[in-house]
């Protein structure tokens, strides 16, 4: 079995970029959901708790900020600029990485964590960041990827905020990323911030219309490679958690065990009967035509022979502009699928 942890789990919204540090627009406000705090101005002392229930209390609102890659992308899109970044921004062939979104990489600096392995300290220390911003995945703090075995050594550089990327519905993650980007000093209510916000929005009510129109779909996500299918669970996916309150069906909706990936070895692979079958779209998933080639398990399943194949990102992302095509194109998938394929 390959390395199926974070590896398998897994336009520019408004303002302008400050020269250093993390720039961003207007001026901030009242901490909304997803923390607490103090006051906002570049100036004033700077609290929040994070979802760990960790409070932090800074002198000012941080100006250098480094977050894992995730969380990068979703202050971009909501007008921060952060300095610095860790985790898989790019791909093996140098183009970005689908959590990247629509970060200028060139203009931020990587600290490591490519590979999902740990970052450099030696550049984190080297940017002389005011924060780092730690994707969370669990409850404890061992559940922040990429870092988990470098928390003291990284502490010791700078502060330390965790931010819950599951086990929450997405629209409130994004939520999240928006209040924190506010408090981080940008401008949420930018114009091109506020058009996507309603599109996402939009596009939710539109999936939720679709499923309404096919009672009864199954859809199941997995991501694969050769050694196996690995079903994702609907209730730690952030985007699945949301589709499942939408009304859609999901396979290992029933399941107790809420590991994150179930692994099916290919001659298992229709554990879970589908109507339609939605395969992780990352560079390291087998893309479809090679699984339906390779394994004939899973060609000769019904939703695949019937031609009702959709695509998810293993990795959601987190602002709305990122988000959204991903919700058209499963609504769109929804619509042209017909219930009661699978046995």
């Amino acid at each position: 079995m390959q390395d199926v942890s974070r590896r398998a789990f897994l336009s520019v919204a408004g303002g302008a970029a400050a020269v250093l540090g993390l720039a961003a627009c207007g001026g901030g406000g009242d901490a909304g959901s997803g923390g607490s705090g103090g006051a906002d101005t570049a100036t004033g002392p700077w609290e929040y708790t994070d979802d760990r229930g960790k409070k932090l209390s800074l002198p000012q609102r941080p100006q250098r900020v480094v977050t894992y890659v995730s969380g990068a992308a979703a202050l971009w899109d909501f007008g921060v600029r952060p300095l610095g970044l860790y985790g898989p921004s790019k791909d093996e062939d140098g183009t970005p990485n689908l959590q990247a979104g629509n970060i200028d990489l060139a203009a931020v600096t990587s600290v490591g964590g490519e590979d999902y392995n740990g970052l450099t300290l030696e550049r984190l220390a080297a940017l002389k960041p005011d924060l780092l911003i730690a994707s969370l995945n669990g409850p404890t703090a061992e559940s922040r990827w990429v870092i988990k075995d470098d928390i003291a050594q990284i502490e010791q550089i700078c502060p330390v905020y965790s931010i819950q990327e599951s086990a929450k519905p997405l629209p409130e993650i994004i939520s999240a990323y928006e209040t924190l980007a506010e408090r981080l000093g940008g401008n949420v209510e930018d114009p091109a911030i506020a058009q996507a916000r309603d599109t996402f929005r939009a596009a939710g009510d539109d999936l939720k219309g679709a499923l309404a129109e096919k009672p009864g779909l199954r859809v199941e996500f997995a991501y694969a490679d050769t050694d196996g299918f690995y079903v994702a669970s609907p209730k730690f996916y952030s985007t699945l958690i949301w589709y499942g309150q939408l009304g859609m069906d999901i396979a290992r909706k029933d399941d107790p065990n809420t590991d994150f990936l179930e692994q099916l070895s290919w001659e298992t692979v229709a554990k879970y009967p589908a109507d339609l079958i939605c395969t992780d779209i990352r560079t390291f998933s087998l893309p479809q035509k090679q699984i339906i080639a390779q394994f004939p398990t899973f060609a000769n399943l019904p939703a695949v022979k019937a031609g009702q194949l959709g695509g998810y990102n293993g990795e959601p992302r987190f602002s709305y502009q990122t988000a959204v095509a991903e919700v058209q194109n499963l609504t769109a998938s929804v619509r042209r699928s017909r219930t009661g394929v699978a046995a």
